[in-house]
């Protein structure tokens, strides 16, 4: 399983020669033989490894040169308001953008009010691909504060996975787990639907989700506190975590199928409890 999970820690050696002659982009300076700046850096598939709000991670936002769709949250046309790039010892240049947004739509975690300006601010660099991570964020009117944030790789750029770094991988891992996580609640909610057909119930078919996750993450982050350096320990704990989600998940489909086989025999289905494998970490 560890073996499966490891993507692997690369030694990067970069010699980065800079031409002494340098062209003008627009207000920025680029090396001669760097590659040319994007047309649209802003544009296409940003999958959400960090969010503000939880809900939001697994997700992707699809933004073309016209409209900008975030899941969960809405759809809006937009305009470029302010734009700026920077040059960057490194991968990618900074892109720094701000647009003005008009909502066509709102959703569940997004709730905007129809009188006040929405503006979206999007900074867009890369872990080792140009343009292959951004952070966004969009405030409503005056406030300080983001109603949305989020930090998001770019699928047509940059995949974290394919990084080997310890920052790559908590947000491959990161994103993984929250797909799991809905799989399994979605199923979880399924079993409890099925249960509640019954005319008897067993007294101990009980499962809360939130609370077996939590305690399982608990577990697992002291299990690995000690594995690795860096980013490297929280992998390793949503690698332990997310194993014992997928059994939890079999768990929950074995007994769907157990249902539907055996007539709905509740002595022979045993529903899930929330109990996991506390097995110490093998060396």
């Amino acid at each position: 399983m560890r073996l499966a999970l490891i993507f692997g820690v690369f030694l990067w050696v970069f010699s980065i020669a800079h031409a002494a002659d340098t062209v003008s982009q627009g207000s920025s300076q680029v090396a001669a033989d760097d590659p040319p700046q994007l047309d649209c850096p802003q544009c296409g598939q940003w999958q959400i490894s960090r969010a503000r709000r939880a809900g939001f991670v697994g997700d992707v936002v699809k933004i073309s040169p016209e409209e900008i769709n975030i899941p969960n949250c809405g759809q809006f046309q937009y305009k470029l308001e302010k734009q700026s790039v920077s040059p960057r010892d490194g991968h990618s240049r900074i892109y720094r953008m701000s647009f003005l947004l008009v909502k066509k739509n709102d959703d569940i975690l997004c709730k905007f009010s129809g009188d006040k300006e929405l503006k979206m601010a999007i900074e867009i660099s890369g872990h080792f691909r140009e343009g292959g991570t951004a952070s966004m964020g969009i405030r409503e009117g005056d406030s300080t504060e983001d109603f949305f944030s989020a930090f998001a790789w770019n699928l047509d750029r940059e995949w974290p996975g394919d990084a080997g770094s310890g920052f790559g991988s908590v947000s491959a891992m990161a994103i993984s787990h929250a797909n799991l996580y809905k799989v399994l609640s979605s199923e979880v909610e399924a079993a409890y639907g099925i249960l509640r057909t019954q005319k008897s119930k067993p007294r101990n078919a009980s499962f809360n989700l939130a609370r077996f996750s939590a305690e399982a993450k608990n577990f697992c982050r002291i299990r690995e506190s000690e594995s690795g350096f860096g980013s490297w320990p929280y992998v390793w704990t949503l690698a332990c975590l997310d194993e014992r989600l997928s059994q939890k998940l079999d768990a929950f489909i074995e007994w769907q199928n157990c249902m539907d086989t055996k007539g709905s025999d509740l002595v022979r289905c045993k529903f899930p409890d929330e109990k996991f494998d506390r097995s110490p970490k093998e060396e």
